[in-house]
């Protein structure tokens, strides 16, 4: 015969914002387990610890910029699109999740630092809920016309054309005289 317990559902909102939960007060726990799985670390530490972090619009290329970045300065690579794609199956861009996901990001740059590694971070950091880095056109074009505020200090512009090259020399440069 049948248990008489009843058998509660929750509706996937609820088990996503759980899981979310869940992971925002793991990230530490998390970022070890990610390191090994996601993060793309050398397998030694290149000249001293340092962070470049790489913003811009949806779809414009810092995946590429990261990549490029990378081989450059011997550094290790954290893209939080890739993150976001192994802790959620159907990703919301939510602002718990998109919390969760940075805070294992940061989680993970940390580790990666403590190794003695440079890291490129790759990420979109949201303005609205909404908008998240694979984005449709419609996204880009809203987010493409908001005022960008860059760092008060220590930022370099990248332009993904025919300075490519250039420009991620030009930003491996500095990082090389900042970390000297």
């Amino acid at each position: 015969m049948p248990s008489a317990r009843a058998r509660i559902q929750r509706p996937s909102g609820a088990g996503t914002l759980a899981q979310t939960r869940a992971y925002a007060a793991r990230a530490a726990a998390l970022a070890e387990q990610l390191r090994r799985e996601v993060a793309e670390v050398p397998d030694r530490p290149h000249g001293r610890p340092a962070v470049v972090m790489l913003m811009g619009l949806p779809g414009v290329g810092k995946s590429h910029v990261a990549r490029l970045l990378c081989a450059r300065l011997g550094a290790a690579h954290v893209a939080t699109d890739e993150l976001r794609s192994r802790l959620f199956i159907a990703a919301a861009y939510t602002d718990a999740e998109n919390r969760a996901v940075f805070a294992t990001s940061q989680a993970l740059v940390e580790v990666l630092l403590g190794e003695g590694h440079r890291v490129v971070v790759d990420a979109t950091n949201l303005l609205a809920p909404e908008d998240h880095s694979d984005a449709d056109e419609r996204v880009y074009e809203r987010m493409r016309d908001r005022a960008f505020e860059p760092p008060k200090e220590g930022h370099l512009e990248v332009a993904n054309g025919a300075d490519l090259a250039r420009d991620v020399a030009r930003v491996a440069e500095a990082v090389e005289a900042a970390t000297r």
